[in-house]
This record gives C-alpha cells, structure tokens and sequence, in this order.
C-alpha cells in the first residue's frame, strides 16, 4: 500500500490548502512530462541529423551499415514510447467516478471525478462548501464538515482522514475493511470502498 508525507492542517482554508499543494504536485508532474516529450523530440532531430549525415554526406560503407543498425535501435526506442504513453492514459482513465451507496447496496448517487485533482469530502454549510457533500444522507450527523480528501498525483487516486470526528474506513477489494489513519495517504483502486463515518461510497 502507497503512503506519501502528512499534511499539515489549516482550518477553514483547509480546502484551498490542499487543492493548491495538489495542483502544484499534478502540476510538477505535467512539466516532467512535458520535459520527456522535449527529450523525446531532440532524440529525433539527432536521429535524424545523424541519418542524414550517413547517408547524404558520408560515403564510408561501415559507417552506412552502422546506420541500419541505428534505425533499428530507434524504431525499439519508439515502441517503447508508444505503448509507455498508451499505458499511462490508461491507468489515469481507470477510476472516473465515486458512488454513493445505499444500505441494500443500490447506488443512489454518484460524482464525476474524472479530469479533477483534488476533492473535500464533508457537509455543506453556509461558510463551508465541499466537493463531495453528504449533508442529506442517513446519520449525516456523524460526517464532519471537513472529513476526507482524494487527491490525484501520479496516475493514481488517493484517501485522507483530515482530522474527522468519527474516522474514516476503507474496503480494498478482497479485503477486510479497516481504519485509516489520519492525515496518511491510502491509494485507491476501483471496486474499493470508502466509509465516511456509516456511509458507503464505492470508487469505480
């Protein structure tokens, strides 16, 4: 199981706190990312100058058959970046939504999480907003107004108790169901399922 650093807590800017250090991860991430891609594209240019130089400039035969060998260890090297890229959109296309559910295992609820970064779990209230709001669910009562945090980083969903009342539960699939820690990290996975004091939200 991933765990990553603790938080520090910051009342009622709780949220901005953790949406802007969020954003800054996912944001740090892109620009490697983005580096890779500018990596990616200067090994084309030199191998490309470097073909160019073999086969227009050049007139050693060793050197030319070097060459065939070079285009065989780039068309490899694209392969691999292919399939990389494919598998990557992959695993960050995996979870897109959270479920609530009810007692008799119907859902009855769900929030679209795909393309966000950072999602407050709570209560509304008048100077409280929250991106998951189980105000009107049965023992509302026991949720806090600030309960729990996902955070996408790196491909993958995680879980945060922010300090709730009554704690925070999680159910991987083919698990038992257990406490989380507060202020600790918990990857998620699809078909796992969260507590959020009595309530049941399944992540698919």
């Amino acid at each position: 199981m991933k765990q990553n650093s603790l938080l520090p807590r910051s009342g009622d800017n709780i949220k901005k706190y953790i949406n802007n250090k969020k954003v800054e991860k996912y944001s740090q991430g892109n620009k490697n990312t983005v580096w890779l891609y500018v990596i990616d594209a200067l090994i084309v240019l030199v191998f490309i100058s470097t073909l160019c130089y073999i086969y227009l400039v050049n007139d050693n035969q060793i050197l030319k058959y070097i060459g065939y060998g070079i285009i065989v260890i780039f068309g490899a090297f694209v392969i691999v970046r292919i399939l990389t890229i494919l598998l990557a959109g992959q695993n960050e296309s995996a979870i897109t939504k959270l479920v609530l559910i009810s007692e008799d295992g119907r859902g009855i609820k769900s929030w679209n999480i795909k393309g966000k970064v950072s999602l407050l779990v709570g209560r509304n209230t008048k100077n409280n907003e929250v991106d998951i709001d189980l105000s009107n669910v049965e023992y509302s009562e026991l949720i806090s107004r600030q309960h729990a945090v996902l955070n996408y980083a790196e491909g993958a969903w995680y879980i945060e108790d922010i300090g709730s009342s009554y704690g925070t539960g999680l159910k991987k699939v083919n698990e038992e169901r257990f406490k989380l820690d507060i202020e600790r990290l918990y990857e998620l996975s699809l078909g796992d399922i969260i507590y959020i004091a009595n309530t049941k939200i399944m992540v698919k």
